[in-house]
């Protein structure tokens, strides 16, 4: 067995590459430091860039958008739609009802773009001229605001008798 002299006078010396490996280490470590400070700035500025380019397109779309006109064939379904939204059953029931003997109905004219009714009718006598318009209005679903607007004595040309045709206006009524 050999034994080493151990010298307490002077301590065992570190080896050096364990110096120089501490070293690199450090140095390293440093650079890896700077280095993520850098990307984190890079990072921070692209996503700046990025951040005003999106505020950028949002103002220009804010901007340039302007409503959108409709396409004729829009506007014709929006006209056409309107129409079949109207309560035309009641209407006509309505006036089905009211129109009893001895009134005859001449004409029903629909005004288009508005809410009224026209009937040209014809009856024996002004007073069943007056109850005609007084049916319309009571009671009868799909008729609103009806009244006389005119009326005029003729003589029927076929029997002689005398007449009395008038006019009716009504309005759409949803009730």
């Amino acid at each position: 067995m050999s034994l080493q002299a151990v010298n307490f006078v002077h301590p065992p010396r570190q080896p050096r590459a364990g110096w120089v490996l501490l070293a690199l280490g450090i140095v390293l470590l440093a650079g890896a430091l700077w280095l993520n400070g850098r990307w984190a700035d890079e990072r921070a500025e692209l996503e700046r860039v990025q951040q005003a380019q999106t505020e950028a397109l949002h103002a220009r779309q804010l901007q340039s958008a302007k409503p959108v006109e409709p396409s004729a064939a829009d506007r014709r379904l929006r006209k056409v739609q309107a129409e079949l939204d109207r309560p035309w059953l009641k209407a006509l029931g309505a006036v089905e009802v009211a129109t009893k003997d001895p009134v005859y109905l001449l004409a029903m004219v629909f005004a288009k773009g508005s809410d009224g009714i026209r009937l040209d009718a014809e009856a024996p006598s002004f007073e069943e001229a007056l109850a005609y318009a007084q049916r319309l209005q009571e009671g009868h679903r799909g008729l609103s605001s009806v009244s006389l607007v005119s009326h005029e004595q003729v003589v029927d040309a076929s029997s002689g008798r005398n007449l009395v045709r008038f006019t009716v206006m009504a309005q759409w009524s949803e009730r």
